[in-house]
């Protein structure tokens, strides 16, 4: 007879516990048509979709956020503990905990962590969605509250302001899993629990007495781990359209080696399906997208030191006066100008220059508000024109040269296209130093990377993911060595051309680039932007291959310093 802990009896066990009872979760829930489990057909799950499974008396943090992704993981797993015990096997220990990132009041007055303001914030009402599903799911221990806001400020929202005020576009969710969620969480929750079990690695397949201790999220992602080697592995989820291993591609297999994805295998509309059978006050709850958490900017802004604190209040800058094109979201880019500086060439209103003809032939057509409201690939919807337009480069043009007793003064200028396939938005290739890929794997870049050449048509295939949801494109990958580099081997990602000869459009310099051997995500690299000193994004150009380095530095004609000259003094040049 095979025991509990083997796949099918756990396939088994994992299906009855699925199924409503009295005495379960709630009695509504109970009253339910039994449901098919994610384990049967309908579903199409089974249990190797987010193996390893915990074993009875593991110790399970359970990562919820409020929403419903969270709350289905959190009951399956409280089903799974379910049917440990009633195999008479130990139970696993349910410990929810909820993660604060932000906090209105620590921006309008304090930094003080746990803090909200009289009028509360977008964290409070997560934070009591999680109690509501604790209490739905009969959770014997009570939800904890982790506050990381110090932790995020730090390594994710200032990095990230740096980027922004760069003229460059940043992926806060891809920095917030690998800081936040799968570093700072994971060693304020298991670094304790590593101490008291010997500070060991977690070594997956390995026989062990004593318990282990997971974090397990709401994330639409897969790991796997490879017997041959012990590592783990970062995979696709089976629902494309919500899978999330683009968001988690810089975090190490060592962090991964902790995490359950429970929803690896289930749809989105399955896991609203599972909410509302079993009575989850999540299930219709609507998805958070973005930076939502964060609210509305109050009147001051922390400027925070290396100590964590602040150091000074600023205030926020003066409304824009010009017409102008705004963010492709309507209130970002106004609440992101409450954060950055409103005085320097990327903060400031600028010109918007068309390029119909290639970058040698610029006309201005109108003023955007700040060149970091604007991402490469963005629609510029400008009144009047009745041609679809879209940002195709940004640039700081320097109208002085700096003195002993002031600055040097420029203006940013957004540079837009006809057509969102317009060969200035095509990209022939981005190359990086081979150091500053993040590599899921611990051992590196593959082998294959170092036994191909280094040619335009050699290198290893591979997958490349440009933006979360986007398709990814073939590409080729290769290392090569470079007597510039001063940081090593440099690692090229080359497009393919497809069917109709046109290569990738809308690399942002900021955003993050994901490889992947099939459903395999193999780590992930940020785009360089000019000035990165970080490689290089080369688009083809009008009279060739040029680089995006060279367009953003190139000299503009008499006419064009007018119209900048003419911003500076706060006149509209159209």
């Amino acid at each position: 007879m095979p025991s509990i802990s083997s796949p099918a009896t756990l396939a088994m066990a994992f299906r009855m516990a699925l199924r409503p009872r009295l005495g379960g979760l709630v009695t509504k829930a109970a009253r339910q048509p039994a449901i098919i489990s994610p384990c049967g057909p309908r579903h199409q799950h089974t249990l190797p979709d987010w193996r390893p499974l915990p074993k009875p008396g593991d110790k399970v943090f359970l990562a919820m956020s409020g929403g419903v992704d969270s709350s289905v993981t959190a009951l399956l797993l409280t089903k799974l503990s379910d049917q440990y015990t009633t195999s008479s096997l130990r139970p696993l220990t349910l410990l929810p905990i909820y993660m604060r990132n932000w906090s209105t009041l620590e921006e309008s007055d304090r930094f003080e962590p746990g803090s909200g303001g009289a009028a509360g914030c977008e964290w409070q009402r997560e934070w009591e969605s999680v109690q509501d599903v604790c209490r739905a799911l009969q959770l014997e221990k009570e939800p904890q509250l982790v506050d990381l806001s110090r932790e995020y400020w730090a390594s994710v929202f200032e990095p990230s302001l740096d980027v922004w005020q760069r003229g460059n576009t940043p992926n806060p969710d891809v920095l917030c899993n690998r800081e936040i969620k799968f570093g700072a969480l994971v060693r304020r929750l298991i670094g304790s629990e590593q101490g008291r079990e010997g500070g060991e690695e977690l070594e997956v397949g390995a026989s062990r007495a004593s318990p282990q201790t997971w974090i397990a999220t709401g994330h639409y992602a897969r790991v796997a781990h490879d017997a041959s080697t012990g590592e783990t592995q970062l995979h696709r989820a089976r629902h494309r359209g919500k899978d999330q291993s683009y968001f988690l591609s810089s975090v190490p297999s060592t962090a991964l080696s902790r995490a359950l994805f429970p929803l690896a295998g289930l749809t989105k509309p399955e896991v609203r399906d599972l909410a509302k059978r079993y009575g989850l006050p999540t299930a219709a709850k609507k998805e958070s997208m973005g930076l939502c958490f964060v609210g509305k900017r109050a009147t001051r802004v922390p400027a925070v030191v290396d100590d964590g604190g602040p150091s000074s209040l600023v205030g926020p800058p003066s409304a824009a006066v010009h017409p102008s094109l705004t963010s492709a979201a309507p209130t970002f880019g106004g609440w992101l100008s409450g954060y950055l500086p409103p005085s320097t060439p990327y903060t400031r209103p600028g010109p918007i220059l068309a390029a119909a003809d290639g970058a040698s032939s610029l006309t201005p057509i109108g003023t955007h508000e700040g060149l970091h409201t604007l991402t490469i690939g963005q629609r510029a919807k400008l009144p009047g024109l009745k041609q679809r337009w879209f940002v195709a480069a940004k640039r700081v043009r320097m109208l002085t040269e700096p003195s002993e007793s002031e600055e040097a003064v420029g203006v940013g200028e957004a540079i837009v296209v006809p057509g969102n396939d317009h060969p200035l938005l095509q990209c022939v290739h981005v190359e990086v130093p081979s150091s500053s890929f993040q590599w899921v794997s611990a051992s590196g870049p593959p082998s294959e990377l170092a036994e191909a050449g280094a040619g335009p048509d050699l290198g290893v295939p591979l997958l490349a993911q440009l933006r979360h949801r986007s398709p990814e494109v073939p590409c080729r990958v290769s290392l090569r060595r470079s007597r510039m580099s001063t940081s090593g081997p440099l690692l090229r990602i080359t497009f393919d051309v497809d069917a109709d000869g046109r290569r990738p459009t809308a690399v942002c310099p900021g955003q993050t680039l994901a490889l992947y051997d099939g459903q395999r995500c193999l780590g992930s690299v940020v785009v360089p932007g000019p000035g990165d000193g970080n490689g290089e994004a080369v688009a083809v150009g009008a009279g060739g291959v040029k680089t995006v380095a060279e367009l953003q530095q190139s000299v503009g004609d008499a006419e064009e310093q007018t119209v900048a000259k003419t911003l500076l003094q706060g006149q509209s040049p159209v």
